[in-house]
């Protein structure tokens, strides 16, 4: 199905896998694993050395489920991009989801570019078994599978704590700030209710700084006034001339 020229069943897919997923981070529980044989194929996508090779045979087999008329064998059109590839990665990175190992474009990597419409997975060794097992599978098979192989996505999810344990005598961003709570009086559990308090704090420090910066100015102000009242005034200092007028005789 198509939309705008996009394959809508892409986005679907990434829907349902990213739904799925979060259902069992959540805690879910598998309520039915997949038949032997399909739960076999499935194991070796996930054990397989490339991490876009998992991640495409995660999307795979989630797009069965969700276009019925897929035979399984062929590249379904707008994999890569934005709807596809990019999303999925970029959404189970967000999760801290670690078994693609943070692959970006798997569509780009296992070199499906361009007119994806000739490719089959068939006689691709990468997915060959999975496309045979996928075919081979009932849709309600296929569902389990599904699940299966979000759940063991879900497995891989891996939050790495903001700090390991530390000693008493190492001086963390959390302890600092108690610290100087406790200094300025403030008890850290009810930093926000004292909010006002050390506003006001703030406040008298400004105006203490303001008064200190206005004696001095007043300081700079009173000396350059003793400056001026003890420099010689013009008037009091002329030359001869001015005073006796000129010597010279205006006859000679």
């Amino acid at each position: 199905m198509k939309t705008n020229g996009r394959n809508i069943n892409v986005e679907r897919t990434v829907d349902r896998i990213l739904a799925r997923i979060d259902a069992f981070i959540e805690g879910e529980k598998l309520a039915r694993l997949p038949s032997p044989q399909a739960r076999a194929a499935i194991d070796a996508q996930i054990g397989h050395s490339s991490n876009s090779v998992r991640l495409a045979s995660l999307f795979l087999v989630f797009y069965s489920t969700v276009d019925a008329a897929w035979n399984c064998n062929s590249i379904p059109t707008g994999i890569r991009g934005q709807w596809g590839d990019k999303r999925l990665a970029t959404a189970l990175g967000l999760r801290n989801i670690t078994l693609h190992n943070a692959i970006t474009a798997f569509g780009e990597n296992l070199g499906w570019k361009g007119n994806v419409t000739a490719a089959r997975l068939q006689g691709d060794n990468r997915f060959d078994g999975l496309s045979h097992a996928l075919a081979s599978m009932t849709p309600d098979d296929r569902e389990r599978a599904a699940d299966y192989m979000a759940a063991r996505f879900a497995e891989s999810r891996r939050v790495i704590a903001p700090l390991p344990p530390v000693g008493d005598d190492v001086l963390t961003f959390a302890r600092a700030r108690l610290l100087f709570y406790n200094l300025i009086g403030i008890p850290s559990e009810s930093v926000r209710e004292h909010h006002a308090g050390l506003h006001s704090f703030r406040s008298i420090s400004l105006i203490d700084a303001r008064r200190r910066n206005a004696s001095a100015l007043r300081f700079r102000l009173s000396q350059s006034l003793t400056s001026r009242l003890h420099r010689p005034s013009h008037a009091n200092v002329r030359s001869t001339t001015q005073r006796f007028g000129r010597t010279t005789n205006p006859f000679a």
